[in-house]
């Protein structure tokens, strides 16, 4: 009696925990990385994961983190704790962008070598982007733009906006017709195609992603969202009318299209790449309800997994492929009772033994 009442607790409790599994994911509670700060996720080449935050940067080989800080003592450290932005290019470089200007990760030493901008200036780099060709851009935060050339970073003249203008480079993009897009802290969304700078404004707003889906650019703002096609801004959708007032935070396009929104304190949302519906995301686990999370990143890994940062509280990761449950007998294995395991992932299965 005591081992099939033992059998029966077992399987009740590991059945709810692969019911939160099939309805979130996996979770990383926040004290095994520096901070629940997350600026930004990302997977590289070689497939570890790195979370800039507000305190440092942290590496994930899928068994253990390890963690970079800024050391006043050491020339081949981070320059600042606060990383704002990663970025791995086609050469397998790992940039970082921090408070104070730009790095690079050397794999080889496992530290930093710190690139020098023009004008001994320190900007925090926001946002990066590697062209077509082969070429880096770095967009700092209210310093303007520049760019890798060969040994040494350049300053660019902005080319977008008038002497005194928008500086700020917070979202960059290179669409399919070459044309260089760009929107800082403001209202505005400036492209250039060839020697002409065209500009759009979007009221009341401030985009935080841009992206290209198709003939248009779709622009993720703060409080809808907005197609720019033939030179036509057009609201698609309204966040205020979900009920109250949901504020987006982040977004990340994924490789099949569609796109993922993060909001602050209203949790996660999908932009459908075919039908441009907007949906929310329905993700439990016992730790975190994403329904009321502040999301501040979001990113998908080389195998098409979510890493979704939640302030306060964690990094969720949504796989790809959503669990599975099955109903097996072992009768025919040996057993003299019947178990039931349950398929939680693409890694493997658990077993309960009777």
């Amino acid at each position: 009696m005591n081992t099939i009442r033992h059998c029966f607790l077992t399987i009740l409790m590991l059945l709810c925990a692969a019911v939160c599994s099939a309805q979130g994911g996996y979770y990383i509670p926040s004290n095994k990385i520096t901070s629940s700060l997350v600026n930004n996720i990302l997977q590289d080449k070689y497939g570890y994961v790195w979370i800039a935050t507000e305190n440092g940067l942290n590496r994930f080989d899928g068994y253990k983190f390890t963690q970079y800080f800024f050391d006043e003592d050491d020339s081949t450290a981070l320059n600042s704790n606060i990383v704002v932005k990663l970025f791995s290019d086609s050469k397998g470089r790992l940039w970082v962008g921090t408070r104070l200007g730009l790095m690079q990760y050397d794999y080889k030493n496992d530290n930093f070598k710190k690139w020098r901008l023009p004008g001994e200036t320190t900007p925090r780099i926001i946002s990066m982007l590697e062209t077509p060709s082969g070429e880096m851009y770095f967009g700092s935060s209210g310093r303007g733009l520049y760019r890798l050339d060969g040994d040494s970073i350049v300053k660019i003249p902005d080319g977008f906006t008038s002497p005194g203008g928008n500086w700020f480079f917070n979202q960059m993009l290179i669409d399919r017709l070459g044309r260089f897009w760009k929107c800082g802290y403001g209202e505005e969304i400036t492209v250039k195609e060839n020697d002409q700078v065209h500009q759009f404004f979007i009221k009341q707003e401030i985009t935080v992603k841009l992206v290209e889906l198709g003939d248009q650019i779709i622009s993720v703002c703060m409080h809808g969202i907005y197609t720019i096609k033939d030179g036509v801004v057009t609201k698609i959708h309204d966040l205020t009318v979900l009920g109250k007032e949901i504020v987006s935070y982040c977004a990340c396009a994924t490789k099949d299209g569609d796109i993922y929104i993060g909001t602050r304190g209203d949790g996660l949302f999908m932009l459908d790449r075919n039908s441009l519906n907007l949906s929310r995301v329905d993700c439990r686990l016992r730790e975190i309800d994403l329904s009321n999370a502040k999301i501040r990143s979001i990113s998908e890994d080389l195998y098409g997994n979510l890493w979704i940062a939640c302030e306060g509280k964690g990094i969720v990761v949504m796989p790809k492929n959503r669990p599975q449950f099955s109903t097996w007998t072992l009768s025919g294995q040996g057993y003299n009772v019947n178990c039931i395991f349950f398929l939680l992932d693409c890694y493997g299965v658990i077993l309960l033994p009777c």
